[in-house]
């Protein structure tokens, strides 16, 4: 199984200890999905990590070298411009569609969650994930 997280699961997996993002990210550290992530999104995450919540560069990168660690990066070769509000999303949604994710997860309610499917991938919460994966 191939999942995509966005910015703010990763954010708020690390930040929220114990929720259902951190749940999501632990069952990826241990092997029970491949978590695909790109570059594009850990810049992000980094920018987050230090502008939001005053991580030093050094930290930041430190965390983001974990994350590396047990993710597969993909580097996505098209550009979509599905979401007009937050360009940014669109760079979430073409990491999902160049790794072929079966799911991609996010907490972002106004723009990305509502698409609910782009081409294969099914759009979820960290919840319903959670759900998913104890029922199947």
């Amino acid at each position: 199984m191939r999942v995509v997280c966005d910015t703010n699961i990763l954010i708020s997996a690390f930040i929220f200890p114990g929720g259902p993002p951190d749940q999501v990210v632990t069952l990826s550290r241990l092997k029970e999905f491949t978590l695909c992530l790109s570059p594009d999104i850990l810049t992000e995450f980094k920018k987050v990590l230090i502008s939001k919540f005053k991580y030093s560069p050094t930290d930041a990168n430190l965390l983001l070298e974990r994350v590396t660690s047990f993710c597969e990066m993909i580097y996505p070769h098209e550009k979509i411009e599905i979401i007009k509000r937050v360009d940014a999303d669109n760079r979430i949604l073409e990491c999902a569609l160049e790794a072929k994710a079966d799911f991609l997860i996010s907490g972002d309610k106004r723009d990305i969650l509502p698409l609910r499917k782009i081409e294969k991938t099914l759009i979820i919460t960290a919840s319903e994930f959670l759900e998913y994966w104890r029922t199947h």
